[in-house]
């Protein structure tokens, strides 16, 4: 995942938990300074009522009940009133002035709570509507003309429809808000993770270019800021420098051992061939010389070899060209045949390919010098040519499945061949020549027997920038 959308997920999570915890908790707060409000209103209305019924008035009243509503407006309310409860557990209404019937039925349980002398606050609904009752207990007062029926407390009550229905707008209010706000902090987040990203996604390219042999030294990285990744790029640069450095004395050294390992070994395989020129030289002798001359020639084509991998060259002094592969393939073909004496076929089709036809060649003759090592010498060795695909297929003992995946690493050699010729550079250079034509490569082992071993390449001309003079 990258770095750009984990922030981007880290920074919306922490919007998420903000905005919902704030949410919450406003609505929370709300609810209760609303509901706070209403059960304040009820206990002053409860307290009012109390003092009523104890006053000379409502001493009165209650030995003669009969409706006063003038002494009573600081108990009532539009839409609520209250009940009293008696000692017999019946809850009635209007005996009293001021007192109003309950529109909705008190369960049991608040009533016997009432009665054990609990105050606490409930809500019922009832008829569409949403009521909030304070059960308060009352000083045990007698009522009616022989005191034979006690009040035990009362229940003062108010509609909240329209409280609870705000209460419920407020949440649903609050939920769209913190939606909304969530998106603008994912927005905010992703442009945000993008640009903290933007210089490490440099460095990640500049790195990604410096570990490409093929390429082309990256540009510096310019960052004006002092920080931490500021300091990174810094030490990134310097970095680069010194790599270059480097390369350039490796370029060196490279192009002062070529020239002088190739000068003596020139003048070796000049006297080589002089020495067979003589026609005295008894059958022993000339065995001699002949393995002279075969070794010398064996030790300037690894000498090139390391040379060319050495200095990371995948320029050659051609220009790039579109040419027809069969026609690249044939000559390759056809020099190993004369060298060797072994039936090697051919099978191509029309293709071309933007290449540097030279390199084509080497390649294509590594992968059969390589056949050659372990095929029978009775077997064919099979070279296919297909859409930009050059593959050479042998009759050996095949790959152990184990070296499939570094057979193309400088230098590795199979522990199985050991005992044969070979310096582990011909596959490396095979590489070397598809990365450069913008290609990679591949082998297997074939069911028939043997191995399959070849190289990609772009047909469109997409190869990269060191594949150009």
């Amino acid at each position: 995942m990258k770095l750009s959308v984990r922030l981007t997920l880290a920074f919306t999570l922490a919007g998420l938990v903000t905005v919902s915890a704030v949410a919450l908790l406003s609505w929370i707060a709300s609810a209760n300074q609303i509901r706070s409000a209403i059960d304040r209103g009820l206990s002053e209305r409860a307290s009012a009522l109390e003092s009523f019924l104890q006053g000379d008035i409502g001493t009165e009243l209650r030995r003669n009940p009969t409706p006063n509503d003038a002494a009573t407006e600081d108990v009532r309310a539009d839409g609520g009133g209250a009940v009293l409860l008696l000692d017999s557990g019946d809850v009635v209404g209007g005996g009293v002035a001021g007192i109003e019937p309950l529109p909705f039925l008190v369960s049991t349980q608040a009533a016997n709570a009432l009665l054990a002398g609990e105050r606490w606050f409930f809500s019922e609904t009832a008829r569409g509507e949403t009521y909030r009752i304070l059960a308060t207990p009352l000083p045990d007062l007698p009522v009616g003309q022989d005191a034979s029926i006690t009040l035990k407390g009362a229940f003062v009550f108010d509609v909240v429809t329209s409280e609870e229905q705000a209460i419920k707008d407020l949440r649903l209010r609050l939920l769209l808000l913190g939606v909304g706000a969530i998106a603008a902090v994912a927005a905010a987040s992703w442009f945000i993770g993008r640009w903290l990203s933007r210089p490490l996604v440099a460095l990640t390219t500049a790195v990604e270019h410096v570990t490409d042999p093929s390429s082309s030294p990256p540009e510096r990285i310019e960052l004006d800021r002092t920080d931490e990744i500021g300091r990174l790029a810094d030490r990134f640069n310097r970095m680069l420098s010194a790599i270059e450095i480097g390369r350039a004395q490796q370029q060196r050294l490279v192009a002062d051992a070529s020239h002088e390992l190739r000068t003596p070994l020139t003048a070796l395989r000049m006297r080589a061939e002089f020495l067979r020129s003589f026609k005295t030289l008894t059958p022993e002798q000339q065995s001699v010389v002949d393995g002279a001359v075969l070794d010398v020639e064996q030790m300037s084509a690894l000498v090139s070899d390391l040379v060319d991998l050495a200095s990371d060259s995948q320029t050659p002094g051609e220009p790039p060209q579109r040419l027809p592969l069969a026609s690249i393939i044939a000559e390759s073909v056809e020099r190993s045949r004369v060298a060797t004496g072994r039936e090697i076929v051919l099978d191509a089709d029309d293709s071309e390919a933007l290449v540097h036809p030279d390199m084509i060649r080497r390649a294509t003759q590594n992968l059969i010098d390589n056949a050659t090592k372990y095929s029978p010498s009775d077997e064919p060795i099979l070279v296919h040519v297909q859409n930009g695909t050059i593959e050479v297929i042998d009759r050996g003992p095949g790959i152990p499945p184990e070296d499939l995946s570094s057979i193309f690493d400088r230098f590795f050699r199979s522990s199985k061949a050991r005992t044969r010729p070979g310096n582990g550079i011909g596959l490396a250079i095979v590489q070397q020549v598809a990365d450069a034509h913008g290609g990679t490569t591949f082998a297997s082992n074939d069911p028939e027997g043997g191995a399959r071993v070849g190289f990609t390449m772009s047909r469109h001309g997409d190869m990269t920038d060191g594949a150009h003079p």
